[in-house]
């Protein structure tokens, strides 16, 4: 019997899985599957990634979603909902505001050190409204002036 051509990566890794398409994926499975052929340097990358299509915060990601963010034309600063999800990643406090603290935290999180001066200088450089924090609004018209 011929095996069936893989269309995707998302079709891959819930081959590998054994799970239907319908049903939805634990995140930790796709990061040790996609490590175990040859993206173990970028486990933290992975799961950070996958976490922010974590709808439910539940650690399962739907096929669709995983689908999506795996396209080659894939980009994910493209729709509102994604830099949403990036966003909240960085708002530590969950306040809809992102401090200097903020990102001295969200630096430490990927291995990276800014000192409070640095962060302080980032968010002054952003902060529209002055008020000491970046929120949602400001932090869109950031990425979306970069790209």
């Amino acid at each position: 019997m011929a095996q069936k051509k893989l269309k995707s990566t998302a079709d891959f890794v819930w081959n590998s899985l054994k799970i239907p398409l319908t049903e939805q994926a634990p995140l930790q499975g796709i990061s040790q599957l996609l490590c175990e052929n040859g993206y173990e340097a970028l486990h933290d990358i992975i799961m950070a990634y996958l976490t922010l299509y974590d709808r439910t915060d539940d650690g399962v990601i739907s096929y669709k979603d995983f689908q999506t963010i795996t396209s080659p034309d894939f980009d994910p600063f493209a729709n509102d909902e994604t830099l949403s999800a990036i966003f909240a990643s960085f708002d530590k406090h969950q306040n809809g505001k992102i401090t200097p603290e903020d990102l001295i935290q969200a630096a430490k999180e990927v291995s990276e050190q800014v000192t409070n001066d640095e962060a302080v200088n980032m968010v002054k450089a952003f902060d529209a409204d002055k008020d000491g924090a970046i929120d949602l609004r400001e932090f869109k018209t950031i990425v979306k002036s970069k790209r």
